[in-house]
Order: structure tokens, then sequence, then C-alpha cells
């Protein structure tokens, strides 16, 4: 698990070999009507980037606090 640091929020990714990671990516953002409201959707991507380039000038560490309590999935489950 790779936590990038960016500047209003912490950014995901799971490392999948070779230098490359899957992420989700905004691709979009709609507004339906509740009621009397506005609520934004957002609609998102999943995507297999280079790390280097998800991350861009941002910081990241690797987050595997968990890792002592779960096995890893297979890259093929993931």
């Amino acid at each position: 698990l790779i936590e990038i640091d960016r500047p209003r929020h912490q950014h995901w990714a799971l490392y999948v070999g070779h230098g490359y990671v899957i992420h989700l990516t905004p691709v979009g953002k709609k507004h339906i009507k509740l009621g009397v409201h506005l609520v934004p959707v957002f609609t998102r991507k999943v995507k297999k980037e280079l790390l280097e380039e998800v991350a861009g000038n941002n910081t990241w560490c690797i987050n595997n606090k968990s890792d002592q309590n779960h096995t890893p999935l297979p890259v093929e489950e993931i």
C-alpha cells in the first residue's frame, strides 16, 4: 500500500510490481437533485500507472501497517 502526500489530501495506491501501481482517478463530476439540494457525484476510474507518474513531485511512502495481521492477496486477485 502506497501513501502519497498531496497538498490537501492523502492519495492511496496499491503497488503491483515493476514500478506500477493501481489507483482511483477522478474522471468527472455531476450534480443530482435530491429534494431541494444539488449533490455532487464524483465518477472515478481505476488506472494502472507508474508510481513515479502518479506521485509526481509529491512525497510518498510505503504504508503497510496492517501487513503483520493480514496476508497480502496475489496480484491476480487484486
